[in-house]
């Protein structure tokens, strides 16, 4: 299982889009999502954190957008819904590939 993490984000209007990769090593460590992402989010992206369970038959992500659990041998997205004001926000794509 990798994990393919997109941040999308729009201020003013200006729509960006960055991609971060995570290797299955790091899920079994566990990863902070939010800690790939620049400093400036820092004070506005809450914790999303992404680790196997169950002896690595499953990977929970646990947040205050959501908390959910995929088996490891399934794809799934997870989103964290829309974070931020109404002319400023992001929105974090978690996507699951199983290897």
């Amino acid at each position: 299982m990798r994990l393919s993490v997109n941040l999308e984000t729009n201020a003013l209007g200006v729509v960006s889009n960055d991609h971060y990769d995570v290797p299955s090593s790091d899920i079994e460590k566990g990863v902070y999502v939010d800690s790939l992402f620049p400093d400036s989010y820092d004070d506005y992206v809450k914790s999303i954190h992404v680790k196997y369970t169950d002896n690595g038959e499953a990977v929970q992500i646990t947040s205050s957008y959501g908390s959910c659990r995929y088996p490891s041998d399934e794809e799934g997205v997870w989103s964290s819904g829309t974070i931020g004001l109404s002319y400023a926000w992001c929105k974090v794509y978690i996507r699951l590939i199983p290897e």
